[in-house]
């Protein structure tokens, strides 16, 4: 143990001292057994420390190897670096010790009204307390904060399972007495499993429309900045855009963005559906371009464009695709190819008299027998006759696509397989007395012919081998040489179907 001077005092120092109060300065060391800590002091008086002084001052720590009084919550500071003011500072009871046992009850109350040991105290205290003010005034906030942390998760995870199911959050009607919406629904439902979610409902706290369309938001941003973060890993990308109209005739523009990533997975993702002031290519391409900006993907990492074949989109010379590689001169414009297909059967069709007027036929017929409740429950009422499984996709009339040509062969289909039921069905339903049963007589005339049967089949032969091609050149994953080789397939089955030969 090293003793030196400081400022006239004796300073000793405890890094080799083992004694329990030098090894832990922050706990009071107050041995019970009294003989350990008999001393003499200066006038060869035997004095000892005495138990009772523990009681009275609580930061009394005793050093049994140099048989002298520290107090701990100065040292504590003091080891800390909290004692800032050097001037107040008594080495009695820091760090050369007290010993002078004729005084010591005089001392003690001393050091405890002195300004360092104060001081000590109230940087300590501050020290150990790590929370608000607010909630050192009220345990009751602090508690109420845990309450609405909990049902706020509880909140967005309800948000979050609605939006990934593609449900509405709200209801028809709800206001302040009906709790009719999805979300108040699944809240409502959770709140069996924790009885705090009910009292949190009736308050409507973070479930104003305001708040919930913003979460919605925030959680659609942190989507779409994990996509963009993995298109800028992999650089180089190619968009696939296409314009509609929606139901209420609002021109909207869906922008995909496609790249391979490290491991050479190809990736398809839908960055944003906006809508067009108008279709002309210029406010296309700026639109596409504005887009591109916002999501920090460079136009000129941009390798490969898929667009339809209007002139607004594929023109050469003033079109979108012309537009951006005016930009961007490595990105190779595909006219899309399932569109192609589809325009190809249009074609087709169009100029085949039997396939023109079956379309027409089965358009017809599935009107008649489907917007009629009266009509439609013979027609099920026959098909339950037969044991038909209700189940099955074909055996039910299903409508023609208006924009798909390819997947017509499953309307085709379904007439195929109820054509005797659908007979009987216009059987029954030429009866009336209406204009109804005229056109419902009229297509049973139809049905009885040869042709019909043919060009039904003759339709079903086309359209369903042309949707297999269609699915396989929208997958993802499809190379410019697959779709080659199923187009020339596809070729070859119509043109060995023209003979009695096999492919």
């Amino acid at each position: 143990m090293l003793e030196y001077e400081v400022e006239n005092a004796t300073v000793v120092d405890t890094a080799s001292c083992q004694c329990p109060c030098c090894l832990d300065v922050k706990t009071p060391h107050q041995p019970r057994d009294v003989s350990q800590s008999k001393v003499n002091d200066s006038y060869k008086h035997t004095r000892m420390i005495q138990t009772s002084w523990y009681k009275l001052h609580p930061w009394i720590t005793v050093c049994t190897s140099q048989y002298k009084i520290f107090c701990a919550t100065c040292r504590s500071a003091q080891f800390q670096g909290l004692l800032t003011f050097p001037e107040h500072r008594k080495p009695a009871f820091v760090s050369s010790g007290f010993n002078k046992w004729k005084n010591a009850l005089r001392k003690f109350r001393e050091h405890e009204n002195c300004s360092m040991h104060n001081q000590a105290l109230l940087k300590l205290a501050a020290k150990a307390s790590s929370v608000s003010v607010s909630a050192q005034l009220s345990s009751v906030h602090s508690s109420n904060q845990k309450f609405h942390r909990n049902m706020l998760q509880k909140v967005l995870l309800s948000v979050q399972y609605l939006s990934r199911q593609g449900l509405p959050l709200r209801g028809h009607r709800e206001d302040a007495e009906s709790l009719e919406g999805n979300l108040y629904q699944l809240l409502l439902l959770l709140s069996k499993e924790c009885q705090d979610m009910k009292s949190w409902i009736m308050k409507k706290e973070y479930t104003s429309p305001v708040i919930i369309t913003e979460l919605i938001n925030m959680m659609g941003q942190a989507v779409l900045r994990n996509i963009l973060s993995n298109i800028n890993d992999a650089k180089w990308f190619s968009i696939i855009a296409d314009e509609a109209s929606d139901i209420s005739h609002n021109e909207q523009l869906s922008l995909s963005i496609r790249w391979v990533d490290s491991a050479y997975d190809i990736h398809e993702e839908c960055i944003g559906l906006i809508q067009l002031p108008n279709t002309k290519a210029e406010t296309i391409y700026c639109t596409i371009r504005d887009i591109l900006i916002r999501c920090s993907l460079p136009i000129t990492h941009c390798r490969g464009q898929a667009f339809d074949g209007a002139s607004n989109m594929s023109g050469i010379r003033n079109g979108v695709q012309a537009l951006v590689k005016k930009e961007a001169s490595k990105a190779l414009y595909v006219h899309c190819l399932a569109h192609s297909l589809n325009l190809c059967l249009k074609d087709v069709t169009n100029t085949c008299d039997l396939l023109r007027n079956i379309m027409s036929f089965i358009h017809d017929l599935v009107q008649l027998i489907k917007f009629s409740p009266k009509r439609l429950t013979i027609f099920d009422g026959l098909r339950k006759e037969v044991n038909v499984n209700q189940g099955d996709a074909t055996s039910s009339l299903r409508n023609l696509c208006p924009t798909r040509w390819t997947v017509r062969h499953s309307s085709i289909e379904s007439i195929l397989t109820n054509y005797e039921i659908l007979q009987t069905t216009l059987e029954e339903a030429q009866k009336g007395h209406d204009d109804y049963a005229a056109k419902a007589s009229g297509l049973l005339i139809r049905m009885e012919k040869f042709e019909t049967y043919f060009s039904l089949r003759l339709g079903y032969l086309i359209f369903s081998a042309s949707e297999q091609l269609s699915i396989n050149l929208q997958s993802k994953d499809i190379t410019i040489q697959e779709a080659i080789k199923g187009a020339i397939l596809l070729s070859s089955y119509l043109n060995s179907i023209r003979t009695d030969k096999k492919i």
